[in-house]
């Protein structure tokens, strides 16, 4: 082999060496980042998942308590012989319970994150910003969701308590109405 071979082909070999010390530690990176926000944006699908079946839990044990006191008011209003002003307390105090829970089931639907297919079928990118697109958009519907849970949960609680207070009522009239005056 002459001279000028063996050099052209240690030049070759710097230069090829040189490319791919640039460029793997670059695929390797891009790779990293890509199962970071596949794992990231897995997380985030639970999440959601996670907000709207708590959501939905809720709105399920809501529609038990109004009609469990519905069903009661019902059956103890006809057992009473007595008919008396002061059963309009505990009867307002349930109608109250009732508008906060009904409250707590009007909401805004909860964010789902991306129609995937959707952008898909219109993101003009990478690959990667297209997985970046979906990551942003999730968490967005993240961000959105948790305000609505906390708008839930605070009607919730206020009708869960007015229910326990028109038991209380419902009790002190009791005792009101047989005690002799």
């Amino acid at each position: 082999m002459r001279w000028w071979q063996r050099v052209a082909r240690e030049v070759v070999a710097a230069i090829g060496g040189g490319l791919i010390a640039g460029i793997v530690p670059r695929v390797q990176r891009n790779g990293e980042i890509e199962r970071g926000i596949d794992v990231l944006t897995t997380e985030a699908q639970r999440q959601i998942g996670l907000q709207y079946d708590t959501g939905s839990a809720q709105d399920v044990k809501t529609i038990g308590i109004i009609a469990a006191a519905s069903a009661g008011a019902a059956l103890f209003i006809p057992a009473e012989h007595q008919v008396s002003a002061l059963w309009a307390l505990p009867l307002l105090v349930l109608a109250a319970s009732a508008y906060c829970l009904v409250r707590s089931l009007l909401h805004r639907a909860f964010e789902r994150g991306p129609q995937v297919p959707d952008l898909y079928r219109h993101f003009e990118g990478t690959l990667i910003e297209a997985k970046e697109t979906i990551l942003q958009e999730l968490v967005r519907a993240l961000e959105q969701n948790q305000p609505l849970l906390r708008y839930k949960v605070r009607w919730y609680r206020w009708g869960l308590l007015f229910v326990a207070l028109a038991i209380v009522a419902t009790a002190l009239v009791q005792i009101a109405l047989v005690l002799p005056v």
